[in-house]
Parts: C-alpha cells; structure tokens; sequence
C-alpha cells in the first residue's frame, strides 16, 4: 500500500488516484451486508444524472454504522489533511448502486458547486469506495485524467479509466 503522501501526490498529478487494499476482505463483506438492507432495487434516481436505474442511499452513518471505518480510515483522513485545509467536513455519505439498462452520467466536475475559476486550489475531495469490480459494463465511475486542474469548461474526454 502506497503512502498518503505517494497518494496526495498522484492526486495533485493526474486529479485522482486508485489505492488498492485499503480495508479487508472481512471489513468489505461486513459493509456491503450492512448496506444489504438498503439496496434492494426500491429506490431508484429521481432524474437522469442521479440514474433511473440506479439506487442512492444517503445518511448511511445512520443506516449502516460499519461504513465508519471507510470514513474514519487512516489513510483517507492522513489524505484529506495533505490536501485541503483545516476544519474540512464530510458533505455527503452515499451508496450507489448501478442496476442493468443505466445510462451513462455525462462528464462532469464533481466540485461544479464551487464558482471560483480554475486552475484554483482544491476546494474538495470525492472517495469512491468500490465494493465490486467495477467494469464497463456495470457502471464504473469514468475519469478524465488531469482534468480536475483544467478551464472552467465542461470537461471533454481524451482517456477514460474504470
């Protein structure tokens, strides 16, 4: 496992980054079960960008418990404390799970609520926990590698990554 400064580095660099083997196998079975009860296709999005077929369960401190050790996790909080400043806070704690027949969310910013010009400095962080493999086929997150420094336009792809 890399450091959080090798992490915080690799954001800086290319705007995301993907740490392998952060929590155990034990740790990852104990969280999806606890998320079991919450995602079981009754839920779906409410428009386009949020996805018809795709579930988002919010306040999952309160529904979940086990999902704290994601949020409190050594490492993503060491992370967060290289990245941002001081008295930073969690804006959102969701699952997502993607059912089959999704659409693809267009490209976006995750941070297009801060109306500061870019380049500027980074006003946030979003952690994607993936819980399965994520594939093509099932809805993976896309990035566009060092687009997160780049205009204020919407991002265009050049390379997407799962």
């Amino acid at each position: 496992m890399r450091s959080a400064s090798e992490l915080a580095y690799a954001i800086r660099r290319d705007g995301y980054v993907i740490a392998e083997g952060l929590i155990s196998p034990r740790e990852t079975a104990e969280i999806k079960t606890s998320l079991a009860p919450w995602l079981r296709g009754e839920k779906m999005g409410r428009n386009d960008f949020e996805g018809f077929r795709s579930e988002r369960v919010y306040a999952l401190l309160a529904k979940a418990p086990p999902v704290a050790r994601i949020i409190e996790h050594p490492v993503v909080i060491e992370l967060l404390d290289q990245l941002l400043t001081a008295h930073y806070r969690l804006s959102a704690c969701l699952a997502i799970q993607v059912h089959p027949g999704e659409t693809a969310q267009g490209w976006h910013f995750d941070d297009a609520y801060v109306f500061l010009p870019r380049p500027r400095r980074m006003m946030g962080v979003s952690a994607i926990w993936a819980f399965d493999d994520f594939t093509e086929s099932n809805g993976a997150t896309e990035l566009i590698p060092g687009s997160s420094g780049g205009p204020t336009s919407r991002p265009r792809p050049t390379t997407r990554a799962s």
